[in-house]
């Protein structure tokens, strides 16, 4: 998707699949029942919301410059999405789900 800001975004076939895959499947209360509370069963919403988000380049100054090979990790809704920046344009490369954590 083409953006207006700094980045342009997208996401492989498999990064894609992936979140499709995540935001259709039915609620599971064992597995980080905080995640998917606002894209399940809206996977366009959820690709908008990441494709927005990394087209506005929200790495720190330090990740730009001292690590910018790297992958970056952007998670939303419970959602990490491994992303590569290359130039202007930033990749997602694997969409998962959070691990649990337990309340300390």
């Amino acid at each position: 998707a083409d953006s207006t800001w700094g980045c342009r975004a997208s996401f492989t076939p498999e990064a894609r699949a992936s979140l499709r895959a995540l935001c259709s499947a039915p609620e599971d209360g064992r597995r980080a029942p905080q995640a998917l509370r606002f894209f399940r069963g809206d996977p366009d919403r959820a690709e908008a919301a990441f494709v927005q988000t990394l087209a506005a380049d929200p790495r720190s100054v330090y990740r730009k410059e001292k690590c910018a090979e790297e992958m970056y990790h952007l998670e939303l809704d419970g959602i990490d999405a491994a992303c590569r920046f290359v130039g202007n344009e930033v990749t997602v490369e694997r969409v998962s789900l959070r691990a649990a954590t337990p309340f300390v």
